[in-house]
């Protein structure tokens, strides 16, 4: 373990795509038949909801969250969740992530994917959570880190870029996507 940031190289990454071809083509075409499939379902929701939730719970897990899917679907069953505080906060930030991903989908085909998507997408998933007084819509200004609860940045598993470097790096990642979207139309 290393107390010093991840030092991430500029965009876009060297890979070697031509063994991926084939894995790429099954991908492409799950995703038509799940969008063939999704179109003939009067509510789609019910399908994807589930799925988001799953996700949501397996993503929040990195940012320490113990509830489950079943907490979740107990929660939004009730409209409270009996356990304890703290497992209340772990349901509603994982309500959150599903909400920014909801939201994600429903601006993407409309606005550009940058700056300013990923604050607001940041100030969903604080809403009315742990770290909500934390800046919430803009980038971190302080280090963080990833580690055991209540463990120090010296014993952490992953410190991620510098706070300095976010500007520069983001700035990086906003031109990569111009240019795909340039080589698209």
């Amino acid at each position: 373990m290393s107390s010093q940031p991840h030092k991430l190289k500029l965009l876009p990454p060297h890979i070697d795509y031509s063994g991926l071809i084939k894995e790429i083509g099954d991908a492409n075409r799950s995703q038509g038949e799940l969008k063939g499939l999704l179109a003939n379902i009067p509510n789609p929701d019910l399908l994807t909801t589930p799925l988001l939730t799953k996700e949501a719970v397996a993503s929040s897990k990195i940012e320490g969250t113990q509830a489950t899917i079943e907490d979740v679907f107990k929660y939004e069953a009730e409209g409270r969740n009996t356990e304890n505080n703290s497992r209340e906060q772990d349901v509603r930030e994982i309500i959150n992530y599903r909400m920014a991903i909801r939201e994600a989908t429903e601006i993407l085909p409309k606005k550009a994917i940058g700056e300013n998507f990923i604050k607001q997408l940041h100030s969903i998933l604080l809403n009315s959570v742990r770290g909500e007084s934390k800046d919430r819509g803009n980038f971190r200004r302080i280090p963080v880190y990833i580690g055991k609860p209540g463990g120090s940045i010296e014993n952490a598993i992953y410190i991620p870029p510098s706070s300095s470097e976010l500007n520069e790096l983001v700035s990086n990642w906003e031109n990569i996507l111009i240019a795909k979207k340039n080589l698209i139309h």
